[in-house]
């Protein structure tokens, strides 16, 4: 029995990380339909904070492995950015996602938050999340 466990646990964690991306990807989705539905009732983007006291998406306390980061601690009426990062990196997943407010989820397979981001946001960090919008 202890070498299944043995050959099956990679696949069945290698599963579960799968799954919990899946997740996320489809989180992340559902916070963008409801950072329009938020923007176009009040005239801004919300934090994370203020999409789940409107009784939109709460992603506070995290999902399916995952814990969720306002990139701009003030998002205004043409940018939020939201990143979600694993909470055991390898085991809940093994990869970054970002959205913003182009709608397009963004992939990073490195542990290291991508394009130089570090938590909790600065300045820098709101500044490369507005390049990255303006790019696309």
């Amino acid at each position: 029995v202890a070498i299944l466990g043995i050959i099956f646990l990679p696949g069945i964690l290698a599963a579960k990380r799968n799954s919990n991306q899946r997740s996320v990807i489809n989180t992340l989705r559902k916070l963008a339909i409801d950072q329009e539905i938020f923007r176009t009732d009040n005239t801004l983007f919300a934090t994370i904070e203020k999409l789940a006291l409107d009784n939109k998406i709460d992603v506070r306390a995290g999902v399916s492995g995952y814990f969720f980061t306002d990139l701009i601690k003030s998002p205004d009426a043409d940018f939020f950015a939201v990143l979600a990062s694993p909470k055991n990196w390898g085991k809940d997943g093994d990869c970054h996602y970002l959205i913003t407010s182009d709608g397009i989820v963004r992939e990073y397979r490195k542990m290291e938050l991508p394009f130089g981001l570090i938590l909790p946001p600065t300045q820098n960090s709101i500044n490369i999340t507005n390049k990255l919008n303006e790019a696309h």
